[in-house]
């Protein structure tokens, strides 16, 4: 999934199709969207992230937390929110969504490419994670 601060999205899947943006959301999943039209697919939790999106004018930090928490399975390793209006992620970690990790993209590669596990990021909550070249904070809470 690719996506800027002006609101343009699009997915490209395997094979090189490419789902544009079409209303004011785009989900992504782990199943091949573009090969079930819309009204067909029969995933539940799909179907409620894609009603709940529908009625909301905008989307906020809030509701698309509550919906990766509402769509988290018990398999759900992690679950990431993006929010390229503020150049963060929001990393949640196996089914936990009351803490997470929160990555300023300027502020965390600013010195270079951040490589870290998700694993790692949890495991040093308030501690400098080391990017190439510089250290910078991680905010957590």
């Amino acid at each position: 999934m690719f996506g800027d601060k002006f609101g343009d999205a699009f997915i490209i899947e395997a094979g090189n199709v490419i789902i544009q943006k079409k209303h004011n959301s785009l989900v992504m999943t782990n199943f091949l969207a573009s090969r079930i039209e819309p009204e067909k697919i029969k995933f539940s939790r799909y179907r409620h992230v894609q009603a709940r999106l529908a009625q909301e004018p905008r989307s906020s930090h809030e509701l698309v937390r509550s919906l990766l928490k509402e769509s988290a399975g018990e398999w759900t390793q992690y679950s990431t929110l993006f929010d390229c209006t503020h150049g963060t992620i929001t990393v949640f970690r196996r089914g936990d969504f009351e803490t997470s990790v929160k990555l300023s993209v300027t502020r965390d590669t600013k010195h270079g490419k951040l490589c870290v596990s998700i694993a790692d990021l949890f495991s040093h909550q308030g501690v400098t994670i080391r990017s190439t070249g510089a250290a910078d904070p991680v905010e957590s809470k």
